[in-house]
């Protein structure tokens, strides 16, 4: 209680020391709003030790331990010790795969002098069926002379380097060059003597690359037989007719399309119909109420600067202090 107490009268003092604080005139021609943030603890909350009455920490039941698990392929590992058919069985080592192994004089134990060796292989040459030739030869030239200097050959041409500049004195072979004139039409000049010069190739029949029918060396009926005789046909029996009338068959007239197809010259206009809004009403006896979702969200204003821990240490730092 008496902690309470000194604190309650700390609170005071320094909302007493703030408040007349933000009377005065600091920081020129303004003065320093009045912070909202006294007796406000929300930004600094204590967080109380987990004590009892005698002071000592309050723990939690000790939770279960295990201990690392075994690693390897021995039976120590496992959770029981397994049993094996083979004991009391007497060792016998794996059987072996008969290997050819290299043993020093060897073949003295089968009754030669010497070791093995193959016989010489004589490489025999191929002769082809064709003689071989080459695509060209290659001649080389000496160019030693039988005193023992070097043979050159004549001088090549030489010439100048190739002139650069605009067009005038000493740019060109020939000096300046004349000017000609460029005729205006001269495009259409071209595309008509072109023009004149198809119309003169082109024959008096248009190319046409229909191909005419051919007829075969011998027709249809010396091909399939055709000429030679054979029994008349008898003709099909007419059949009479189901129902007899006194005019041939005519179909109607197909219904006209597009525009003027209707039997009047234009349809008579008809608006949309509106659709008639009704609010519906409940019944009444039936509870069925309707969902409706939570509104936990709201708004939140924003918070002043002042408010902000680094402004209320430099304005109050009376209200800082450790004790």
């Amino acid at each position: 209680m008496a902690s309470d107490d000194k604190r309650q009268t700390l609170r005071d003092t320094v909302f007493k020391e703030s408040f007349d604080l933000s009377q005065k005139m600091r920081l020129g021609m303004f003065s320093v709003p009045v912070s909202t943030a006294i007796g406000d603890d929300t930004y600094f909350k204590t967080k109380p030790a987990r004590r009892d009455a005698e002071g000592n920490v309050i723990t939690d039941p000790r939770n279960f331990t295990t201990k690392n698990p075994k690693k390897g392929n021995i039976d120590s590992v496992l959770f029981s010790k397994p049993e094996y058919i083979s004991i009391g069985d007497p060792f016998k080592e794996p059987q072996r795969v008969p290997m050819r192994d290299s043993k020093k004089d060897g073949f003295k134990s089968g009754g030669h002098d010497l070791n093995f060796k193959p016989a010489k292989t004589v490489q025999r040459t191929v002769k082809a069926d064709f003689e071989h030739m080459t695509d060209f030869k290659e001649v080389s030239k000496s160019r030693k002379a039988p005193e023992g200097g070097v043979i050159t050959e004549p001088k090549n041409f030489l010439t100048s380097p190739p002139k650069k500049g605009i067009v005038g004195k000493g740019t060109t072979f020939t000096g300046n060059i004349e000017h000609l004139p460029d005729p205006f039409d001269t495009k259409k000049e071209i595309a008509r003597k072109e023009r004149q010069d198809h119309q003169s190739k082109v024959q008096d029949k248009p190319f046409s690359q229909k191909v005419k029918g051919i007829q075969t060396f011998a027709t249809i009926k010396e091909v399939f037989g055709e000429d030679r005789n054979y029994p008349q046909k008898q003709p099909p029996s007419p059949k009479s007719p189901l129902m007899t009338h006194d005019i041939p068959f005519k179909p109607s007239n197909p219904p006209k399309r597009g525009y003027n197809k209707t039997l009047e010259k234009f349809p008579e206009y008809k608006e949309d119909p509106l659709k008639e809004i009704t609010r519906k009403k409940e019944e009444e006896g039936s509870s069925s109420a309707k969902w409706k979702p939570t509104h936990n969200a709201k708004t939140v204003p924003t918070p002043s600067i002042s408010t902000q821990y680094k402004n209320l240490k430099t304005e109050l730092p009376s209200a800082f202090q450790k004790f």
